[in-house]
């Protein structure tokens, strides 16, 4: 007997034993129970708690990306502590010693031993890969996936109604699952999801809760294939006659609905409406400068792919704006833009996609290095980071270099004479930040160490004056304030008195003597700046569109900031925010202090 045919048999024998057929739990199943032979930390609730968001994870240490799946849980678990997640290892595998010394509080970790958990969950979803996640509330199965897009799929779904709830009868429940069902296969009859819309429209629904979850759903779940824009307005507007209190949330899906359907005059009044009720809200405001720059022929310069993770670099007097992730996921694509630009060029290049990468120019080419690369079972390739890239805009042409001894995400990166310096960064495959420089010589075309930095982390790095900073950035756990200086000639890393703050995920560059940083994890619209001459931080009060993760070239005397988040979900920023030389030289300032 092959092994294969051995596993499948063992698993068709685990389901009958169980009780469950495969593809027996679909979405807006009840959700089985916990059971596995041994946990390894406190056991979470026998019962799933109907006010809670519980996520249900199945790993295997056998699994070649187990150490990448093992970070994606530990952070969402460390991110999202209203909600309750459970890891549960199975295929005979056992979790590495040193997870259970630095659990989240909301991490249980058990063993399924005997595959108990395995087929109740996985098998009978359907699901044979390793991570799968599950998504309870209520104690519904609302989404089941890859472990890579569960953040994702968090801020998405809706938290299902209860079938017995009296404003929402039994009937209507079901026929809502149904729909649900249908719209998220492929293949659907469009004539049967049309009947199905029809029934739903003529109903007489009282639930505004759940009748926006259904638009929800229609409008912004990755999983749904057949989106009915015009269903989805008519229940908001069902929604609306129902006095909902959350009218702000109502008026954003009816802009989105718009948006899909191409009018963009509707979603922007519709989103304007949203943003007065709610105006501290930055994914509003955000959304609304996206229908506006659609509706608008004439509107300021931006990006046509709203992204964060991206890289930038300045060949000439263009800046290339180079992939990035976006609402639709990995971005392939080459954005290009000059300084008197009205819009920017939209290029295909053959390059690696990747997000959480670095690009710097040398010459006339970009050089691309680290971040993470699309593809493979996970979302990302076991090679990520890996892969060194030459590309030459004017010919389109791309080269393959040697790359770096260590892949990681979100290095600095820095090109001072013929050598580039990559400094830091986070290691995707492993839990701790690096404190490795590798060095590239242009020459030689080889990698090698430099000294250490003395505080790992990962963050932007500068070149001033022969020498490379590295201020702030994050080490794993936190923002740090700790400023790094390295001077290639002695290769010796030294300390300068810490920044007022600690600061990560910003964007910055130098001009002239001056180091600006725009943005920081928390305080999404900060902007301050370091005088190399008198060695002293201030913070500009300038106007600047909160974001984080986004990047910023000099193109001649003007600074633009390009694109960035504020969120782990959209929207994302378009925006491509300019200042002159003189603006930020003159801009008011006022001590950067410690709090």
């Amino acid at each position: 007997m092959t092994k294969r045919a051995w596993v499948s048999g063992w698993i068709l024998l685990a389901l009958a034993l169980h009780g469950r057929s495969a593809d027996d739990l679909r979405i807006r199943s009840p959700a089985p129970p916990l059971d596995v032979a041994e946990w390894l930390t406190d056991a979470p609730a026998a019962e799933f708690d109907a006010e809670s968001t519980h996520a249900v994870v199945f790993l295997s240490s056998r699994a070649p990306g187990h150490p990448g799946a093992l970070d994606t849980l530990l952070r969402a678990a460390g991110q999202c502590d209203e909600t309750a997640f459970t890891g549960i290892y199975t295929q005979e595998s056992e979790p590495p010693a040193k997870l259970l010394r630095d659990l989240p509080a909301n991490l249980s970790i058990g063993m399924d031993r005997d595959q108990t958990a395995a087929a109740r969950w996985m098998y009978a979803a359907g699901q044979r890969a390793i991570p799968t996640a599950f998504l309870v509330k209520r104690g519904l199965i609302v989404w089941i996936g890859p472990l890579s897009s569960l953040e994702a799929a968090m801020a998405f779904v809706p938290r299902p109604a209860l079938p017995d709830d009296s404003l929402f009868p039994r009937e209507q429940w079901l026929l809502f699952e149904e729909y649900i069902e249908l719209v998220g296969q492929r293949d659907t009859d469009p004539d049967l999801i049309e009947k199905y819309g029809r029934e739903i429209a003529r109903r007489e629904l009282q639930d505004a809760g759940a009748i926006k979850d259904l638009a929800v759903h229609i409008i912004r779940h990755p999983s749904c294939r057949h989106r009915d824009c015009a269903l989805a307005l008519r229940l908001i507007d069902r929604a609306l006659a129902l006095d909902d209190p959350q009218l702000d949330e109502l008026h954003d899906l009816q802009a989105a609905a718009h948006a899909w359907l191409g009018d963009y005059a509707q979603a922007v009044a519709a989103q304007q409406r949203a943003l007065e009720l709610n105006p501290a809200n930055l994914h509003y405001a955000i959304s609304l400068e996206h229908y506006q720059n659609a509706l608008d022929p004439d509107a300021p310069l931006h990006l046509r792919v709203p992204r964060f993770g991206h890289a930038a670099a300045v060949v000439g007097t263009n800046a290339y704006i180079i992939g990035g992730w976006s609402a639709q996921g990995p971005v392939s694509t080459i954005e290009s833009f000059h300084a008197a630009s009205a819009r920017t060029e939209l290029i295909e290049p053959d390059l690696t996609i990747r997000r959480f990468h670095s690009a710097v120019t040398r010459r006339d080419c970009v050089y691309i290095v680290g971040g993470i690369v699309s593809g493979g079972q996970m979302g990302y390739s076991p090679l990520t980071g890996q892969f060194f890239e030459e590309f030459n805009p004017a010919s389109g042409e791309r080269f393959f270099l040697s790359g770096p001894m260590q892949s990681v995400l979100r290095p600095g990166c820095v090109v001072a004479g013929n050598r580039l310096y990559l400094v830091g960064g986070a290691p995707l495959l492993q839990k701790e930040l690096s404190s490795l420089l590798q060095i590239f010589d242009f020459t030689t075309h080889l990698w090698r160490r430099g000294a250490e930095l003395p505080i790992a982390r990962e963050g932007q790095a500068f070149h001033y004056n022969g020498k490379i900073f590295a201020p702030g950035g994050y080490n794993g756990r936190s923002a740090i304030a700790d400023f790094q200086v390295y001077d290639p000639p002695t290769d010796t890393w030294s300390l300068l008195p810490p920044l007022p703050q600690k600061t990560s995920a910003f964007q910055g560059l130098v001009l002239g003597d001056q180091l600006y940083l725009f943005g920081d994890f928390d305080e999404l619209d900060r902007m301050v700046a370091y005088d190399f001459t008198n060695a002293a931080w201030s913070q500009l009060e300038l106007p600047y569109k909160p974001a984080r993760h986004a990047v910023a070239v000099a193109l001649g005397d003007e600074v633009f900031v390009i694109g960035g988040n504020v969120n782990a979900v959209p929207p994302y920023r378009s925006s491509i925010q300019r200042y002159s030389r003189r603006q930020l030289e003159t801009a008011p300032r006022i001590p950067w202090t410690q709090r």
